[in-house]
């Protein structure tokens, strides 16, 4: 319970569209963000992410100062 893996993926070369990926505590690390701890149940269900990523929900947009 104190210690374990903090990650988990299976890729099979040319077999990306079939492979797996997991956070134990999601992929954002700061513990502010909304995402984080997303995924997390399926983690602790041992139910799999694709590996992939899928279509894009946020953008991003820096712009130089004026």
């Amino acid at each position: 319970p104190g210690f374990g893996g903090s990650g988990r993926f299976a890729v099979a070369p040319g077999r990306e569209v079939a492979a797996l990926f997991q956070v134990a505590g999601g992929q954002a690390g700061k513990w502010r963000t909304p995402w984080y701890l997303s995924g997390h149940e399926d983690w602790i269900g041992g139910r799999p992410t694709p590996f992939l990523p899928g279509p894009a929900k946020w953008t991003l947009v820096l712009k130089p100062a004026a």
